[in-house]
């Protein structure tokens, strides 16, 4: 196994795709390990005509996380795994205003008083192609929204990173997902 970083992308079309399905694996992914894993997709490239309600859905499913000790049944989202880890997370989320992202939902530190490094899952939205949420791995639950117009743009914007470990895709229409595979 090789550890290459990622960026991976959801990338989701407006052609009668389950926006409640892909808003539940969306979240279920940028979720798993507190978004410490190199290829849960943390950008989220979605067709214009879906934005907006693609976002709101997946926003209320980050919203409903329990975060805790891992030793109680209760709990369904831990830390990050170090103070350092937690830090770099935290000014990745505070320096994306700059660059023009509009935070959704999330973006702050969670049961600080534990000594815990928890942080909030944060979704972003109107996030430039070259921000750097949207360019580095930042190895914690931030999810970076992106809107594309066509096939060909979602296709740019896929493979705007130095990355290329997944993609995932979201159509219901074979012809569309065959002609992204290749």
């Amino acid at each position: 196994t090789a550890e290459c970083g990622g960026k991976s992308p959801h990338i989701v079309f407006a052609d009668g795709v389950d926006l409640d399905a892909a808003a539940d694996s969306i979240a279920q992914l940028i979720l798993l390990n507190q978004g410490q894993v190199c290829s849960i997709g943390t950008r989220l490239l979605v067709q214009r005509a879906i934005e907006t309600t693609l976002i709101d859905k997946v926003a209320s499913r980050l919203r409903h996380i329990v975060p805790g000790d891992a030793l109680d049944s209760k709990t369904t989202f831990g830390p990050l795994v170090t103070a350092k880890q937690c830090a770099k997370v935290m000014q990745y989320i505070e320096t994306a205003p700059e660059q023009g992202a509009e935070l959704v939902t999330g973006g702050g530190r969670l049961l600080a008083e534990t000594g815990g490094y928890f942080v909030e899952p944060t979704l972003f939205r109107n996030v430039s192609a070259n921000a750097r949420i949207a360019q580095e791995e930042i190895f914690g639950p931030v999810l970076s929204v992106t809107s594309f117009k066509d096939r060909e743009e979602a296709i740019h914007l896929a493979n705007n990173t130095p990355y290329g470990l997944a993609a995932y895709v979201w159509t219901a229409n074979l012809a569309t997902s065959m002609k992204m595979a290749k």
